[in-house]
């Protein structure tokens, strides 16, 4: 593969921008008027005699003279219009050959950074652009150089461009202009697309032309959109129908899709995000596009830059609002859009909550605390919008979710699932009878509870908990009691055989139907009690390029008790770091190589793209202090003996190598060794607590006397849980235990009386600044042991302590006992006796 190194990629655009350059920029200046006076003159002054010096220097050899004049000038904090002037005279040779000298290579690093920040500016100046359009028109130097800027140049300058294109009289320059279109590439198809709102037929023709020598099917479904306006005229429709057939023929499409079908699956491609995605990001600055009619001029064309981490979920909700208004019968759209609005609000909750929790400053602008409770503001209603969709929907919204692996988004929408009213549960799911099927949307609920992303089945089973749904059909309480009867007459008549045949119809009669129950119901509860358990959980990061190896990996740590999160690349591992800034572990590939490629197709030379650039990255990022990083070594010993020792010496103090394919004793073994040594406490605590915290609160939900969820297979993971260091996971786990005991999981319960009098009894030191926490105990030990002397004990004291909250809780677990005697009762009463006698007789 052709490998661009990072300074000739950097130097690439310098020689049209020195052109380019001497060409506008008195333009610009006659444009904008007399040069303002320079406030801080002498020092510009001083810089450019230092950036001069440093030049004639490095000419005499004297390299270390000329870094600490180069040095001297930047330190004099000159504007950077002034170090980009500097760069342009030196010219993009010299300054390679300068920065071949190693005394000179940081330096110039910082004379290149500055030149590019007002480089960027420039190019971005509506002024600069117009200027350069202008020069299409002049000489064929010009014109070439003026072509090559404006591809450059990138997807700020197709307004000006595409406004060009509707001049009519000027035919010449429109040709110019596609031609700087043709030559930007796949960077302007997403403007292109949105500029054919256009009703200019011209302009529409020219764009579509653009479109077609591009070749890029992203363009399809705006073409489509406009070939199916009406109004549109006969030659216009013609270079629609061409540009559509060029563009199918070109990517060797059989035949053209449906429009319909076509935004679909571009809106899903952009909210799976991926490798081809990112690349386009990395062109596209971050910007979304709309048409205005009632602007003027290139404004018609707009812009608003956005987040970057939000751009795919962005752009597919442009293009599903497009295809939403030019195909509104088409049901397929609702899906994805809950999904995609459901991505963005969870993108930017991580986000919020990173933003509280970081120590370091943000890196970007769009990083900053400010900026993400902007963002968090006004998604404050996406939620509603995601509600607005539907049960059905939001259950088709999860499917696409999991399929394109974006398994947070699939637990959020499962959340909202968890509001009865909205999901519907006897509805959407299934009956015993009819099996996991597409008819009943709710099918995804219950499968998710086999899914390999624990996340996935922790909510999975979270919402079912939640909704108790009643999914088959209620008994026939009028033929049951009919055999009832019938049954009781012939015991009376002693009729032996009519006994045993009314009993296998009365069995067959109950087995039939059921009023709870369905698919996958035993799973829930047993589900719950893992997600419970994962108040202790490891949460480790597997970087590898084969999807089978990071689905093996997960598998493999999973069954260990880890949480898995992957990327198939460096810079997605990035992204997940940011994410989630905290992790336990992390697997490399060894074999990791680059992916992500520049705007002329070759591969970047960026660190993090391979195994030991990514692994020096993270070896020092504060982020992950003591945790382990791991090479993995490819089943081929060759290979896998050439890597092991390309790496040794460059692994952390705690890090090692695994093998493929990956076995899930050693992996856990080695991980958990490496995290015992680390002497670092679980930092991922705070959102595993988060997980047990939400099955606790899922456990109470059910009606503990009527449900056919095995309450009490949770009982063991919620007494477990007590010894937890979260008093609001104990709070809960203790709510329901005293839940579960009222009903029929109450002798499961049971059995764990003693254990809970003797917790409460040790911890109740402990329980004195907590309130609140002994409140949640008393509650407990009332519903499942009230009547032992430990717990008739520990309510006497209750009723007597000094805070309300906790009385009220000892006198509510005494009175919903049915089974406290009168005389336990009497002693109770006798007790806490008030003395009302005085209070309210008023003066005398």
């Amino acid at each position: 593969m052709h490998m661009v190194p990072t300074r000739a990629r950097l130097m690439r655009p310098l020689a049209s921008v020195l052109l380019a350059a001497a060409m506008c920029a008195p333009a610009i200046a006659e444009e904008g008027g007399p040069a303002k006076p320079d406030a801080n003159f002498p020092n510009a002054d001083q810089a450019r005699s230092y950036f001069a010096e440093g030049v004639n220097q490095y000419r005499s050899g004297r390299y270390k003279d000329a870094a600490l004049s180069l040095r001297s000038a930047l330190a004099l904090d000159p504007e950077n219009k002034l170090v980009y002037e500097f760069y342009l005279a030196c010219g993009d040779a010299l300054v390679v050959r300068m920065q071949d000298q190693d005394v000179l290579e940081d330096v110039l690093k910082d004379v290149l950074r500055r030149a590019r920040i007002y480089q960027k500016e420039m190019r971005r100046d509506p002024a600069y652009i117009n200027l350069l359009i202008a020069k299409l028109e002049k000489s064929e130097e010009e014109r070439v150089v003026a072509t090559n800027e404006l591809a450059a140049v990138g997807p700020w300058a197709v307004p000006q461009l595409v406004a060009a294109m509707a001049d009519s009289p000027q035919e010449e320059r429109r040709t110019y202009c596609r031609v700087a279109l043709t030559r930007m590439g796949g960077r302007a198809v997403i403007p292109l697309g949105t500029a054919l709102a256009s009703a200019d037929q011209r302009q529409v023709r020219s764009v579509a032309l653009v479109l077609g020598d591009i070749g890029d099917a992203r363009g399809l479904p705006a073409l489509l959109r406009a070939q199916g306006r009406e109004g549109i005229e006969d030659v216009t429709k013609q270079v629609l129908a061409n540009t559509i057939a060029a563009i199918v023929a070109g990517t060797q499409m059989a035949e053209v899709p449906k429009a319909e079908d076509l935004h679909l699956a571009e809106a899903l491609r952009y909210f799976r995000s991926g490798p081809e995605v990112r690349d386009e990001l990395s062109g596209s600055g971050s910007l979304v596009w709309r048409w205005d009619p009632a602007a003027e001029g290139a404004a018609k064309l707009n812009f608003v830059r956005v987040p970057s981490y939000a751009w795919n979920e962005l752009i597919a909700e442009e293009i599903l609002f497009q295809g939403m208004a030019t195909y509104p019968k088409t049901a397929g759209f609702h899906p994805t859009l809950a999904a995609v609005y459901a991505a963005q609000q969870t993108e930017v909750d991580i986000r919020a909550r990173l933003a509280k929790e970081r120590t370091m400053p943000a890196g970007a602008a769009e990083d900053t605390a400010d900026a993400i409770a902007e963002r968090v503001t006004a998604l404050a209603e996406a939620g509603h919008r995601v509600r607005m969709t539907g049960a059905e929907n939001i259950c088709r919204a999860i499917q696409q979710s999991l399929a394109s692996e974006r398994f947070d988004v699939a637990a959020s929408l499962l959340r909202t699932l968890q509001d009865r009213e909205l999901a519907r549960p006897d509805e959407i799911l299934p009956t015993s009878e009819q099996g996991l099927t597409p008819e009943k949307p709710g099918s995804v609920l219950i499968s998710a509870l086999d899914h390999p992303e624990k996340l996935v089945r922790y909510q999975a089973a979270i919402t079912l908990a939640s909704l108790d749904p009643t999914v088959d059909k209620p008994v026939d309480a009028a033929a049951v009691k009919a055999l009832a009867d019938q049954l009781a007459n012939s015991v009376k008549k002693d009729t032996e055989r009519v006994s045993a045949e009314l009993v296998t119809q009365l069995q067959a009669a109950l087995s039939k139907t059921s009023t709870r129950g369905f698919i996958g119901a035993e799973k829930v509860i047993p589900t719950l009690a893992q997600a419970i358990g994962e108040w202790g959980v490891r949460v480790v990061l597997v970087v590898d390029p084969d999807y089978r190896q990071r689905n093996a990996a997960r598998a493999a740590l999973q069954a260990k008790g880890f949480l898995v999160i992957t990327a198939a690349d460096g810079f997605e591992a990035v992204n997940r770091l940011a994410e989630s800034p905290v992790k336990d572990g992390v697997i490399i590939a060894g074999d990791l190589g680059p992916s992500l490629k520049d705007s002329h197709g070759a591969l970047l030379d960026a660190p993090q793209q391979t195994a030991a650039g990514l692994l020096a990255s993270l070896a020092t990022d504060p982020r992950l202090s003591g945790a382990p990083i791991f090479i993995a070594l490819p089943d081929n010993p060759q290979k896998a003996a050439e890597l092991q020792t390309a790496f040794e010496g460059k692994m952390p103090a705690n890090g090692g190598f695994v093998g493929k394919p990956f076995d899930a004793v050693e992996l856990h073994d080695k991980i958990d060794a490496a995290l015992k040594q680390s002497q670092e406490p679980s930092v991922n605590q705070a959102t595993a607590e988060d997980i047990a915290l939400r099955a606790a609160i899922a456990l109470q939900q059910p009606d503990p006397l009527r449900t056919g969820l095995d309450l009490g297979a949770a009982a063991e993971a919620l007494v477990t849980t007590l010894d937890a260091r979260a008093d609001g996971l104990r709070i809960e786990a203790l709510k329901a235990l005293g839940h579960a005991a009222s009903g029929a999981a109450s002798a499961a319960i049971g059995a764990h009386a003693n254990r809970l009098t003797d917790t409460y009894t040790t911890q109740d030191a402990e329980l004195e600044k907590n309130p609140q926490l002994r409140a949640a105990w008393v509650y407990a030990i009332g519903q499942v042991t009230p009547t032992s002397e430990a717990a008739v004990a520990i309510l006497k004291k209750a009723l007597a302590h000094t805070d309300a909250g906790v009385r009220a809780a000892a006198a509510g677990a005494v009175g919903a006992s049915p089974i406290v005697p009168a005389d336990l009762l009497a002693a109770y009463q006798l007790q806490q006796r008030l003395d009302v006698r005085a209070p309210g007789a008023g003066a005398p």
